[in-house]
């Protein structure tokens, strides 16, 4: 009786261990996506207020949008090695002192060359949210995991309906420039909260291979695993088509409704967007934990192609934002699924590398679509035609490489 109650007391333990985990990095995510979804609704206002005529505000929206990520991407295999060497934690830790640094240099920003720098340092904070996947992959059962990576997917949003609505009402009311403090303050808060709470098993610490040669085995660890190579072509080409319209979605506002109060409609538009995705998230998730990650996928990528229609063809803010809602319900849902697929399939051993560049296919997109949409569209809307054409391409992907033991084996887990 004695033994049976120990057992019962530390699965207790372990239980709340595992939801106060994903509690705490669902709080990080949320807060974390606040500042990003600030950065993309409202930076085509940050370049208004620099004076920017109209054909430099998107070429501007392009290259920021695609330089955040342009100098941590070259780091992002580093850090699963150092996760393995030194635990998570400090890699999760640090990834949010980078962005109090860049947030400052952003707030405090005297021109665009100022400010573009301290853009492309966020983009040293890249890995943190694959090492929390990995971590609550880890501490959660896996009949669990789904729900648990989708409890952290779905702050996400919730961070962007917040962020969009709060940033809205800051800048209507203090302007651009305090947001961005606003911004900074929060990111701090994160900081000090995952510093004191959060705390790594001992079993992740320790490694002490050469780091050069544990640099090698991370990427080996991603190029010897066909599945997770499959999904990580699907995910460039999903991300592709997302951020070919994401970076532009404040640009098209504007343009359809010049004469409103544009901070507050870019917040009203984002923010109702943001709770289509809130609702559906986990939804989404708990659906895949009974039929399967890989099955509803394919579902998911065509839904979300096919909701881009309907954006390209709005000529008004309503219009536009019934679209938006209809597509946010869809198109954040492909990241959750497409990461739980990839950590219930992946060894234990290769766990680390691989979910700490979950982020690196998505992370090219971001660098290149962007930019690409910037220097080639002629008129806005047709961002979301090629948005569109880019997610059909990765559903074709998708169902060319489908392999029916893996997803069998994906919807019994």
């Amino acid at each position: 009786m004695h033994n049976m109650s120990a057992v019962t007391e530390t699965d207790a333990r372990d239980s709340r261990a595992w939801i106060a985990l994903t509690g705490l990095f669902a709080l990080a995510s949320f807060a974390e996506v606040m500042l990003f979804s600030n950065l993309a609704a409202f930076t085509p206002v940050y370049l208004q207020h620099l004076g920017f005529d109209e054909a430099s505000n998107v070429f501007w929206t392009g290259i920021l949008a695609s330089i955040g990520m342009l100098l941590g991407f070259w780091f992002v295999p580093m850090w699963g090695v150092l996760a393995d060497r030194y635990g998570r934690k400090p890699l999760i830790v640090r990834s949010f002192a980078v962005e109090i640094g860049a947030c400052v240099i952003m707030a405090a920003a005297p021109n665009i060359w100022v400010f573009t720098f301290g853009r492309m340092l966020t983009g040293l904070a890249l890995g943190n949210t694959g090492l929390m996947y990995a971590a609550v992959t880890e501490h959660a059962p896996r009949k669990r995991v789904g729900f648990a990576i989708a409890l952290i997917s779905g702050a996400q949003p919730m961070g962007g309906v917040v962020g969009s609505l709060v940033g809205g009402v800051i800048v209507s009311t203090l302007g651009i420039m305090a947001l961005w403090w606003f911004d900074t303050l929060l990111i701090t808060l994160v900081f000090v909260m995952l510093a004191l709470f959060y705390h790594d098993r001992p079993a992740l610490k320790g490694n002490k291979q050469p780091i050069l040669n544990m640099l090698r085995n991370s990427l080996r660890a991603v190029a010897t695993t066909p599945l997770v190579v499959k999904y990580f072509i699907f995910s460039f080409l999903a991300t592709s088509g997302f951020f070919f319209a994401y970076p532009f979605l404040s640009t098209r506002i504007i343009e359809m409704a010049p004469s409103a109060d544009v901070a507050a409609t870019i917040g009203v538009v984002f923010g109702v967007a943001g709770i289509a995705t809130l609702i559906a998230t986990p939804l989404w998730g708990t659906l895949a934990d009974k039929l399967g990650h890989e099955r509803l996928l394919p579902v998911v990528t065509l839904l979300t192609a096919l909701a881009y229609i309907p954006l390209f063809f709005a000529n008004s803010v309503t219009q536009f934002t019934i679209g938006y809602f209809i597509l946010s319900a869809f198109s954040p849902a492909i990241n959750g699924l497409t990461f739980a697929t990839i950590g219930l399939n992946t060894p234990i051993e290769k766990r680390n590398a691989v979910m700490s560049m979950l982020y690196m296919p998505m992370n090219a997109a971001i660098i290149i679509a962007p930019t690409l949409a910037s220097l080639t569209t002629t008129e806005i809307r047709q961002v979301f035609i090629y948005s569109a054409a880019l997610c059909f391409a990765a559903l074709g992907f998708l169902l060319l490489t489908w392999n029916t033991r893996s997803e069998s084996r994906d919807a019994r887990a």
